[in-house]
């Protein structure tokens, strides 16, 4: 027997992409609030950008957290997409050093965490000396092709609003005062 249930056929663990393939986060707000963080190389810890006056980064422990916000990405459930939140949403936009583009977009609707993804390609060649697998060439280049990871994602994706976990969600809309703190006067 074929359930209707979608969370019975449909799959809810959605994608894994590894903290050290992130190389810049934006997450803008309704409200205009704007975190920026990026870092030069996978193992460097982020900087956070335009920082106010009289502030500094919390510990980079804290801040690389948000790098972690694309690994083992996993929905709670799932509905046919639809955007009935425009005027609240908070829009991620992600890069990877190989050019992946991840953009995601957020809001909490009654209680609920919804968020859609789509994925596209920067103009940027991939590095396939630069890996760090005794992976052959040939599969290299085929698992970190930034466009055929793009088209897979979003043929997976697409159509979907997911309801996310709150420790995601949490992620996808944090603000840049949550990664700042006053300078410590000595």
């Amino acid at each position: 027997d074929i359930s209707v249930e979608a969370n019975d056929w449909l799959q809810l663990e959605l994608f894994n992409i590894d903290a050290n393939r992130v190389k810049e986060i934006q997450i803008v707000h309704a409200d205009g609030d704007t975190l920026k963080l990026k870092r030069e190389s996978g193992t460097d810890d982020f900087s956070l950008e335009n920082l106010a006056a009289g502030k500094e980064m919390q510990p980079a422990v804290i801040i690389s957290r948000m790098g972690t916000m694309l690994e083992d990405v996993s929905a709670e459930n799932v509905r046919k997409s639809v955007d009935p939140y425009a005027a609240q949403k908070s829009t991620v936009n992600i890069q990877t050093f190989n050019g992946l583009i991840i953009n995601i977009s957020s809001a909490q609707v009654d209680n609920n965490n919804y968020s859609t993804f789509n994925f596209s390609v920067a103009d940027i060649p991939v590095q396939v000396a630069e890996l760090e697998s005794e992976a052959t060439v040939e599969t290299a280049n085929e698992k970190l092709n930034p466009v055929t990871e793009a088209l897979r994602l979003n043929e997976l994706m697409s159509d979907w609003t997911y309801i996310m976990p709150d420790f995601k969600y949490e992620l996808f809309t944090r603000k840049k005062g949550s990664l700042s703190k006053d300078i410590e006067k000595t």
